[in-house]
């Protein structure tokens, strides 16, 4: 996991590994800590999940564009 030390993303994977839900995705494509084209690998991990790319976002979407990610957060409810 891009920005963890090699034990800690070990952990957050095993964690995370239990998980059964719907994974969505929200990124920034301006994101200069976890770019956008990491997206395909994190949604391998898991068979449910999706993923969206915002175009004018960096790495806080939900800062840059507050009214798209609440959308996209609540289309899914």
């Amino acid at each position: 996991v891009i920005g963890l030390r090699e034990e800690e993303a070990k952990s957050l994977l095993e964690k995370l590994g239990s998980y059964q839900g719907h994974l969505r995705l929200i990124l920034g494509r301006k994101d200069k800590i976890l770019p956008a084209s990491q997206a395909g690998k994190i949604l391998s991990w898991w068979e449910r999940s999706d993923a969206f790319i915002l175009e004018n976002s960096g790495h806080l979407p939900f800062i840059d564009e507050p009214s798209e990610v609440a959308r996209l957060i609540t289309a899914k409810l």
